[in-house]
């Protein structure tokens, strides 16, 4: 068995499409191939980047500000909310993933940091109504 797995401690920041499905998938992952790692999660339903910053102590699973300053964080994993070309342009999204980049980094200089985008919905460039989203003439496929 490699010691790698106890390098790894994922921190993951967003909302439900990633749910606690994603967080459990990649913690089993981790332990089947290096046979550890730790895996936790920051959920907020729904939830954009800033909410997940500014509303991060009533978030279900951990409180990212204060699991961050810790240290042992070595991947942190954020996911905006869809549709993502909308909320890169309303949400401040750089903001808030340079503000939890910096918690990371400010505490472990070797984290490394992914903005992750989940899927759009399956009716994109189907014809039906895709609320708020500016490219939902897109086929999803090519999305």
């Amino acid at each position: 068995m490699s010691g790698l797995g106890s390098l790894f401690s994922v921190l993951m920041v967003g909302h439900s499409l990633f749910g606690t499905d994603g967080p459990d998938m990649l913690q089993e992952t981790l332990r089947a191939g290096l046979g550890q790692g730790e895996v936790r999660a920051q959920i907020i339903n729904g939830a954009p980047l800033r909410h997940n910053w500014q509303e991060s102590s009533s978030a279900e699973g951990v409180d990212a500000r204060v699991v961050l300053p810790e240290g042992q964080t070595t991947h942190l994993i954020l996911t905006e909310a869809i549709p993502l070309a909308n909320h890169t342009r309303w949400s401040d999204t750089e903001v808030y993933v340079q503000a939890f980049f910096d918690l990371a980094a400010n505490a472990n200089p070797a984290a490394k940091v992914y903005l992750q985008e989940t899927w759009h919905s399956l009716k994109s460039g189907s014809g039906e109504t895709v609320e708020y989203d500016d490219n939902a003439h897109i086929p999803w496929r090519e999305r």
